[in-house]
This record gives C-alpha cells, structure tokens and sequence, in this order.
C-alpha cells in the first residue's frame, strides 16, 4: 500500500490533469469502482447508468418463452421416438431464433462490459449468468 503525505491529493490532482479524454474515459470506471470499495464498501452497488440498464433489460430479457417452450417440447418428443420431417424442421427453425438471440445477447453483452472497462468473461461471472438451455 502506498504511503500518502498531506501533498498526494494534489500530486494526483495534477496527474489527473494531464489525462486526455480517451484516457479519462478508459481510467473513470476503474476510480468510481475503486471510490466504491475504498469509502463506501463492497456491499453497496455501482450505480447503473441509463445505458447499463438498458444493456441489463435485455441481457436478462431472454428470448419469448414460446420459442423455449417448443423447443423444449421438440427435445422431449424427440427423446421418445424419431421427430418427423416437419417436427425437425420446426425445431430447426426454433434453434436458429434462440441462437440469433444469442448473438444479439453477446452484443449486448460486449457493450455492457466496454461500459464497465471489464471483459465478458468477468461480466458473466460478475451477473451470475449460466448458459442457455438450448446450447
């Protein structure tokens, strides 16, 4: 832990100052994360910005339950005997909409975590997310 004399506010004020704004936008994230820990705690959350919550809306969202419904529907018929050719292809056509969920989701995802200065990796571990049921 680094020593702090009565002139380290001001030495870091004046670093501060020299910041260009790309390197505000990469740095401020990490310090009101960092204020957040240091003076408030750990238990109190980081404020959501507009954005984040919209982000958090969808990521959480998931695709219509109807998709999941029919899907599930067709995995467990498909366990008990063959599906028929239109049952194959309706379960097909249901994969391919929750897959492209999926990729609208990892968007959302990867734009939340640039928000956040973090990666999606952390992001997921950080929100609890699992993986979906039908990858």
């Amino acid at each position: 832990m680094a020593t702090l004399t009565k002139s380290a506010p001001a030495k870091f004020l004046h670093l501060a100052e020299t910041l260009t704004a790309p390197q505000w936008q990469q740095i401020w994230p990490q310090l009101v994360d960092l204020h957040r820990q240091k003076v408030l705690g750990n238990d109190v959350p980081p404020p959501v910005s507009k954005a984040e919550a919209r982000l958090l809306r969808h990521i959480n969202s998931g695709p219509p339950e109807e998709q999941f419904a029919k899907f599930r529907q067709l995995t467990e018929l498909g366990r008990t005997r063959d599906l028929t050719a239109a049952e194959r292809a309706s379960l097909a056509d249901v994969v391919a909409l929750l897959d492209a969920y999926e990729v609208r989701r990892l968007r959302w995802l990867t734009e939340l975590a640039k928000l956040r200065g973090t990666s999606v990796r952390d992001l997921v571990r950080l929100l609890g997310l699992k993986r979906p049921e039908h990858v």
